[in-house]
């Protein structure tokens, strides 16, 4: 709801997005060795400063990699991808789980709305996916989601590499 009333307040600085990306990673990695689940992720080593606000990034991030971690097959692997080519910032996540019907993937940032695989127990409430996209948005991104031709899904958001930081302020 802070979202959604331009109450939430955005520090946009420069950060370096692999920093956010392996703590961010070290935080699930319990949760993925309980789950016999390996994260693949290739540190990128150029073109790692971006102006985006930490905090929000890690929660899409975190979002992102929980859901990858809950509904992925034991004994796979989830993949994260970087791309940065000096106009927009890719981060990928690709999964080997039960994958989205391709009739729902667009309704997947939608509030409340779950994929009808969802419905075992495994899901939440519904609104991460959401929050995320608004974050992105905010961000002046965009997110989306698809599916992974080997089995599972693929979550993609990019994001400009240099962002305006008055456009960002909102009411605190």
């Amino acid at each position: 709801s802070k979202l959604e009333a331009h109450k939430m307040e955005f520090n946009m600085d420069e950060n370096d997005i692999n920093e956010v990306i392996l703590e961010v990673i070290d935080e699930f990695s319990a949760m993925a060795q309980d789950n016999q689940l390996t994260i693949k992720y290739t540190v990128n080593e150029s073109g790692n400063l971006l102006e985006f606000d930490p905090d929000r990034i890690k929660q899409v991030i975190r979002n992102l990699l929980s859901n990858a971690i809950k509904f992925s097959e034991k004994n796979t692997s989830i993949i994260i991808e970087t791309e940065n080519n000096n106009m927009t910032f890719t981060f990928r996540i690709i999964d080997k789980g039960i994958g989205i019907p391709d009739g729902e993937l667009a309704d997947v940032f939608e509030k409340f709305k779950q994929s009808t695989k969802t419905k075992t127990g495994a899901g939440g409430t519904g609104l991460g996916l959401a929050i995320c996209q608004e974050i992105i948005e905010i961000h002046k991104g965009s997110i989306w989601a698809g599916n992974n031709p080997q089995g599972g899904a693929i979550f993609t958001f990019n994001i400009p590499v240099i962002a305006d930081s008055n456009e960002y302020k909102q009411a605190g």
